[in-house]
């Protein structure tokens, strides 16, 4: 039977202040992330999904099964997406035509962003996503499921 792992994290706990405190990495990554990874590992058992992948756990999943999967993928692309290095900057080319196509701007994009993702009750997700014509949505973590479902 497969068992999942918490990766560590790709930078310093660190690495990322002063905008995420050493503290908050620490306390999200290993003990926040490390849980959902622990009940997945939990919950695989009788699964039928023993030896599958991440993906293909939550494509195929329901219910707590499914909560834990997404919760761990969604921490592992998380901290993937986050660098010490970067730098805050508009986007360019393809992307922001993009942006100013589905939301009239990157500052409506950026507004919208953040009202939507501060109303999602207690942790949650907000994702921008392109649909098969090439336009942007937000959408948010329960529609996790339904992204899987497309690729």
């Amino acid at each position: 039977m497969k068992k999942f792992e918490l990766a560590p994290l790709p930078y310093a706990y660190t690495a990322l202040e002063p905008i995420i405190s050493k503290e908050t990495l620490e306390y999200h990554h290993d003990k926040h992330h490390a849980a959902y990874v622990n009940k997945l590992n939990e919950l695989l058992p009788g699964s039928g999904l023993e030896n599958a992948s991440l993906d293909e756990i939550v494509k195929k999943a329901t219910g707590p099964l499914f909560n834990q999967a997404g919760q761990h993928w969604n921490h592992d692309f998380y901290w993937k997406c986050m660098t010490p290095k970067s730098s805050v900057r508009p986007p360019k080319g393809k992307l922001v035509d993009a942006l100013n196509r589905s939301f009239g701007s990157f500052d409506k994009f950026k507004s919208e962003f953040e009202t939507k993702g501060v109303a999602l009750f207690g942790s949650g997700w907000m994702w921008l996503c392109s649909d098969s014509k090439g336009e942007l949505k937000l959408v948010r973590r329960g529609m996790l499921k339904i992204l899987f479902a497309r690729t």
